[in-house]
């Protein structure tokens, strides 16, 4: 494991309320096969969505996005806004 990989998953693992979000179309796949089993360890939900196009443009960013993390720091309306997409996704996974 690489320095950088393992600085980032170490301040992965410092916040408390966060969602991850994979693009699908990712080419090779291994690029991203080691996400959901970090997400599952750290008890942190994720989802995929079909294109790391439309993931990189929601992430305020023109370049293809294979994976963002969404971390709110102290704005009420951020984490709220989290937990519910996180309730959804439990209960769309039930």
């Amino acid at each position: 494991m690489s320095c950088t990989h393992f600085c980032y998953v170490a301040k992965y693992r410092h916040f408390l309320l966060r969602l991850v979000v994979i693009a699908g179309d990712i080419s090779p796949i291994d690029v991203i096969t080691h996400i959901p089993v970090l997400c599952e360890d750290a008890d942190v939900s994720y989802l995929y969505v079909p294109s790391k196009e439309d993931l990189g443009l929601a992430g305020a960013t023109k370049r293809p996005t294979s994976c963002i993390m969404i971390a709110p720091k102290d704005n009420a309306e951020q984490k709220a806004a989290v937990e519910e997409i996180k309730s959804e996704i439990v209960g769309a996974s039930a």
